[in-house]
């Protein structure tokens, strides 16, 4: 969906909800910038209220929680770095399969010849 918004309605601002990194990092390649981790959210302020009920303050538990976030801003940043240099080293599927095809054509080619 989010490709067929891009190339039909290149300026609009999408927003999505996204499984995981890597499903994060392919909205990223597409451009959008308004992204959610399904569970992201509620995980934080879980750990947050986990915090408090093992005694921390809210004070230092927000503390805690906000350093997290600022962590794994930086992460997937980094991450996404990672998986484009990834992504170009991976050969598509149509790439990886021309080679293999031209060879199994040039046998075909030699075994049609008549031999010497």
């Amino acid at each position: 969906m989010t490709q067929m918004l891009r190339q039909y309605f290149p300026a609009v601002q999408i927003f999505a909800s996204a499984r995981d990194r890597q499903h994060v990092f392919r909205l990223m390649d597409l451009g959008v910038t308004h992204i959610e981790r399904a569970t992201y959210q509620s995980s934080v302020l879980l750990t947050e209220q986990l915090l408090v009920g093992l005694g921390r303050s809210l004070r230092e538990a927000k503390r805690a929680v906000l350093t997290f976030q600022a962590r794994e801003e930086r992460e997937m940043a980094a991450g996404h770095t990672r998986y484009q240099e990834v992504a170009a080293q991976v050969q598509t599927p149509a790439a990886s399969g021309a080679e293999p095809q031209a060879l199994l054509v040039a046998d075909e080619r030699r075994q049609d010849r008549p031999l010497d």
